[in-house]
């Protein structure tokens, strides 16, 4: 979590600056929730019992979860903008 240093003694525009990349901070550390992914080229769920394939962002980090059935060597689903790679 970013803190915010004490900043009573910084001018008016230092101190909203702060705040407001304490904000963003905090925002880009709270979890998504849990999306589904959206299929290409045939892939499905595997199912029962697996869970279906699935991801959020914590942080810079993203994680998947699921199984998934499908054809190697083909795309299996693209993640959006803001959960890809840099």
């Amino acid at each position: 979590m970013f803190r915010v240093p004490n900043v009573a003694n910084f001018a008016p525009s230092v101190r909203l600056a702060f705040e407001a990349l304490k904000k963003y901070v905090d925002l880009l550390a709270r979890p998504t929730e849990w999306r589904n992914v959206t299929f290409q080229n045939g892939w499905t769920n595997f199912g029962a019992p697996y869970a279906n394939v699935q991801f959020r962002r914590i942080g810079d980090i993203v994680h998947l979860r699921g199984a998934a059935a499908g054809t190697l060597k083909v795309v299996a689903f693209t993640l959006p903008v803001g959960f890809q790679p840099p």
